[in-house]
């Protein structure tokens, strides 16, 4: 990290500085204190996003590329949603950390715009990019990835909302935990936001289970049997739930919602109530 005056004989000053109101300034003089921290994984990420770039191009038959895209697109969210690790793998500097003289609002706001704004941009941009200029290179064209290249654009705003939201999710809990916890800061980080992703699976499994259940029940009363068709417009079905505005899609975009807002509210309280 950039070192940073903590100069101890003028005090006053740094209070005052911390004490008056927002400053824009201070907030670029906090990210300048986390300068190689974040300028370094920033670099690892764009290296990491250029590669994947690259091989989502290649020229391969249909089931490496598919296979290729399930990597990437698979990789990508742990990278961004692990991202504040990064501010423990130093070691514990928050007592440093906690002296700069900045108020809590501003080293919060750094925290949003870089894991936010900057991290996105690192991780996802290439990519995302490379599969955008795919659709315009008909000489690397398979059936099977063409397929898959128009689902991924091709997404609901729904289930857009929701994936942003359990990605937004994910690393809001591994920055608080990373902030908050005393000790294996970076395993418990790691762990939690597992845990956060297992839930979101878990939720929609247990809708998928439900529709399953219900639907078995339904024709066990009236003694009959799905035939393959009726079962294959089941499963259409159950898609069709998850990409429209339902109102159990509804409950789970407000859960996620709302956790999110309570992992920013805890974070912002733990960087105030341990600000100097």
């Amino acid at each position: 990290m950039t070192p940073i005056n903590l100069d101890t004989t003028r005090p006053a000053e740094a209070t005052d500085a911390a004490g008056d109101r927002f400053s824009w300034k201070r907030v670029a003089e906090v990210a300048r204190y986390f300068s190689t921290v974040a300028n370094r994984q920033l670099l690892v990420y764009a290296i990491i996003s250029a590669i994947f770039a690259v091989l989502l191009l290649l020229p391969l038959n249909g089931v490496a590329q598919t296979g290729i895209f399930t990597l990437v697109f698979s990789v990508l969210p742990i990278l961004f949603q692990l991202a504040p690790i990064a501010f423990a793998k130093s070691g514990d500097t928050r007592v440093v950390d906690r002296m700069l003289p900045a108020r809590a609002s501003e080293k919060f706001t750094f925290y949003l715009l870089y894991l936010l704004v900057a991290v996105p941009i690192a991780v996802y941009a290439l990519p995302e990019g490379a599969m955008w200029l795919y659709g315009k290179i008909p000489a690397i064209h398979t059936d099977a990835m063409m397929g898959v290249k128009n689902m991924h654009f091709g997404n609901p705003p729904v289930i857009i909302c929701m994936n942003i939201l359990a990605a937004v999710a994910g690393s809001m809990t591994c920055l608080f935990v990373t902030l908050y916890a005393r000790h294996s800061r970076i395993i418990k980080a790691v762990i939690s936001t597992f845990a956060v992703q297992f839930t979101v699976g878990t939720l929609g499994a247990v809708y998928g289970m439900y529709a399953v259940f219900q639907a078995g029940f339904n024709d066990g009363l009236d003694g009959k049997m799905m035939s393959p068709e009726q079962q294959e417009d089941f499963a259409h079905k159950i898609i069709n739930d998850f990409s429209h505005a339902t109102p159990y899609m509804v409950s789970v975009i407000s859960l996620l919602a709302v956790y999110s807002g309570l992992m920013l509210w805890l974070t912002y309280r733990t960087l105030r109530k341990r600000n100097l």
